[in-house]
């Protein structure tokens, strides 16, 4: 969905506005039971803020979703499929992502390797710690039958929107 209000920079920057304004990429990031790295630009609004940066909704038992809370700097990356959860991090962060400040947010997957093998990146510094990682299932077939979308996520299917003044920028995965 292309929401009326967001204004377009370029081919690649977006700008999105609070609520109701997201988009549709195609459901083409499938890695199945493989590795996966998620890479893109991000400038979140100054003050007290939290961004649905993406994610894709099927059902309360099948969705991946990236959030970023001003409070404590956390990263919320939460995932289920199939009604169990796979992939999932929680990070408290003093190096995390901050307001007002364009920044390159990474997260890579080493799925072979458990409960270590999630790794969020901030301008190329891997982010400190401080809460619980868990990877219950590293087996996990990620293959979502529906888009991803950039500006707004679900876990129960009430959908949270990227706050005002958030831009997304040359989004990846691999």
């Amino acid at each position: 969905s292309y929401p009326s209000k967001a204004k377009i920079f370029g081919k690649s920057v977006a700008e999105f506005g609070g609520s109701n304004e997201y988009f549709d990429a195609p459901a083409i990031f499938n890695p199945g039971t493989g590795d996966y790295t998620l890479s893109f630009w991000v400038y979140l609004p100054s003050g007290t803020f939290t961004v649905n940066l993406f994610g894709w909704y099927i059902s309360t038992n099948d969705h991946w979703s990236w959030s970023v809370t001003s409070s404590s700097q956390i990263h919320s990356i939460s995932s289920k499929v199939g009604g169990v959860s796979s992939d999932g991090i929680l990070i408290a962060t003093s190096d995390g992502a901050t307001g007002g400040a364009w920044q390159m947010l990474t997260l890579t997957s080493d799925r072979s390797a458990g409960s270590n093998g999630m790794t969020i990146y901030n301008n190329g510094s891997p982010v400190t710690v401080s809460l619980s990682i868990s990877n219950n299932t590293t087996e996990a077939d990620f293959t979502p039958s529906t888009a991803i979308e950039i500006g707004r996520t679900s876990v129960n299917g009430t959908y949270g929107y990227a706050s005002s003044g958030t831009k997304i920028a040359e989004f990846r995965w691999y």
